[in-house]
């Protein structure tokens, strides 16, 4: 899901990775498929349906491999340094704002 603004989070999430970014840019939440329907490409479908709704800049943290994969896939690169969080070591995901074609 795509969180609501969270200027604050974000700004924190900024300052400890090292990459800074809009403290506005939304954030794409975790993406969790059901253990029975896993390795299917599922998360990747589901995420790239969530990112092409928004024209918007979005970033995204975890400590989760699969997760990277999927981010990745979708068009977020890795960005500014990993820290300690409480389930493993965290990293900062981010995706810039789609381009719009202009009309000819």
């Amino acid at each position: 899901m795509i969180e609501e603004r969270r200027p604050k989070y974000a700004a924190s999430k900024a300052k400890i990775s090292g990459f800074e970014f809009d403290k506005n840019t939304l954030e794409l939440g975790y993406v969790a498929v059901d253990a029975d329907h896993r390795n299917k490409g599922l998360s990747v479908c589901i995420a790239a349906r969530l990112v092409a709704e928004q024209n918007d800049k979005l970033f995204a943290t975890t400590s989760d491999e699969f997760m990277k994969k999927t981010l990745a896939r979708v068009g977020f690169r890795k960005r500014g340094d990993d820290w300690k969080g409480r389930k493993g070591i965290l990293s900062l995901w981010y995706k810039p704002a789609m381009k719009t074609k202009s009309p000819d």
